[in-house]
């Protein structure tokens, strides 16, 4: 797994930011060229440029063109390149992999010749090729297929491999795979499928490395979509088994969760650069949280200096954090939650403040329904109102119940929803103003997360008013 450690995680985010490019169509064609997929496949990607460029007034020869100037190449003949039928990625048996359509595969070798000074030299009736000293390219009549990183003994058991890939019938190959049926199933003009156990150990999250019920990762499919529109550039994700256990630990996850009612944007700073809202039901959460042996222990040492459990059970609708100005070394943070008994902060002038102290957190009683605690140099301030607990590092955070345009203008995207968060991007981009390429950011106005479910998330980037990203891609390929 560790060869695919960064290689798999680049090509997927390359196949992504390429949906600027695509969409799918000549099916019959991609068909033919997924039989080369290899039986055992734990990702599968799919891009198709001819659509989407020619919809929108691109020709042709501007996208052969384009192309080659984007891969350097600028000889009169073409790189032999079908640009137009679908191409794929793959990940199998520790290696990632691409098939491309070839147009041309007299062309396709002086391209590799000319740009990777690469030699080509004939086996088994296949041409070959090893570019950057470690990716094997065999190349056939209509398509090539690239697999790596490999050397030495590896390369050589990989030309078997990619001998059977070219040779075998549509019944053998990666088309079988359910991860293919999957990939068929998404409409988006770039789309993936992968096992959750593609990704390498030590870049998992603590989530994916602690999952309940002795679930394994390879049980946890991924899919994929990504779509441009005039307004938006939109990433369609979904997790999804054919294991019951999978589907019930699903299920028990989203018993947690309920529709947000974007209440909480009422009492929310009016100009947040970042705000995230979702739905909970306290009781389920606390269940699920104890099931976690290190969760569980940090509750029961929580619980000793106040009620953390009570805290969480009271939870019953929208819980919300923002944050009002980021920084390189700030942040002025508001998190909200609604609750359905408040009762247990009637008496913060009580709390056992010497076991405060000894874990090193200092409180000061302020009323009996607000206070504040001071803990590793920094001072939080807390409290309840109208069933709100609140819980700010500022204190004009805390204090805030103005009613804002923004709870209109935001509520009909956030209801429905059981997660919504956003980020706006001036701030961003006056944070990261010395990075190059942050002046890009200008496109668009904010970044959206949104979720239906726990397995489902939508991701947007939603662009500036009055900017037409689609025109804007026509632009470029004109250039």
């Amino acid at each position: 797994m560790k060869k695919l450690k960064y290689g798999i995680f680049a090509s997927v985010l390359v196949l992504l930011v390429g949906a600027v490019l695509v969409w799918r169509c000549f099916r019959e064609n991609g068909d033919a060229i997924a039989s080369s997929l290899p039986r055992n496949i734990a990702m599968v990607g799919r891009v198709d440029l001819k659509r989407f460029v020619l919809e929108n007034g691109i020709s042709k020869d501007d996208v052969v063109a384009v192309m080659n100037k984007w891969l350097r190449y600028t000889p009169e003949t073409e790189s032999g390149i079908d640009y137009f039928t679908p191409s794929y990625v793959f990940a199998s048996q520790g290696y990632l992999g691409s098939i491309i359509p070839l147009t041309d595969a007299e062309d396709f070798e002086k391209f590799l010749k000319e740009t990777t000074n690469c030699v080509v030299e004939s086996q088994r009736g296949i041409r070959w090729a090893v570019v950057t000293g470690d990716v094997l390219v065999a190349i056939a009549k209509d398509r090539a297929i690239a697999i790596g990183p490999a050397v030495g003994a590896e390369q050589d058991n990989l030309r078997n491999v990619l001998v059977t890939c070219l040779k075998q019938s549509e019944a053998e190959s990666g088309k079988q795979n359910r991860l293919y049926e999957l990939l068929e199933n998404r409409t988006e003009p770039v789309a993936m499928a992968m096992s959750l156990d593609v990704i390498p150990e030590d870049l998992r999250p603590n989530l994916l490395k602690n999952l309940p019920m002795d679930i394994e990762l390879s049980e946890l499919e991924l899919t994929a979509g990504l779509t441009v529109k005039e307004d938006r550039i939109s990433l369609l994700l979904a997790v999804g088994s054919e294991d019951k256990t999978v589907n019930a630990m699903l299920d028990k996850v989203n018993e947690v969760t309920r529709p947000i009612d974007a209440s909480l944007l009422k009492t929310a700073p009016s100009h947040p650069a970042f705000h995230l809202e979702m739905g909970l039901r306290g009781e389920k959460l606390l269940q699920l949280l104890r099931e976690n042996p290190e969760l569980r222990t940090k509750l029961l040492a929580a619980n000793t200096i106040f009620d953390l459990d009570m805290i969480v059970k009271s939870i019953d609708g929208d819980m919300a954090v923002s944050a009002q100005h980021i920084g390189i070394n700030s942040l002025d943070f508001l998190f909200q939650v609604r609750l359905q008994d408040a009762r247990f902060m009637k008496n913060v002038a009580t709390w056992d403040d010497e076991i405060a102290r000894l874990a090193g957190v200092r409180f000061t009683a302020l009323s009996d329904t607000r206070g504040s605690v001071e803990f590793d140099g920094r001072t939080y301030h807390f409290g309840t109102e109208d069933h709100r607990l609140f819980v700010s590092n500022t204190a004009s955070l805390s204090d805030t119940t103005a009613h804002h345009d923004l709870a209109y203008t935001w509520a009909d995207e956030m209801k429905g929803n059981v997660l919504y968060a956003r980020l706006d991007f001036s701030e961003l981009r006056n944070l990261l103003f010395f990075i190059p390429g942050a002046r890009s950011l200008a496109v668009f106005d904010h970044l959206a997360v949104s979720a239906a479910s726990v397995r489902e998330c939508k991701i947007e980037l939603v662009a500036s008013e009055h900017t037409d990203l689609l025109q804007l891609i026509r632009d470029k390929w004109k250039q």
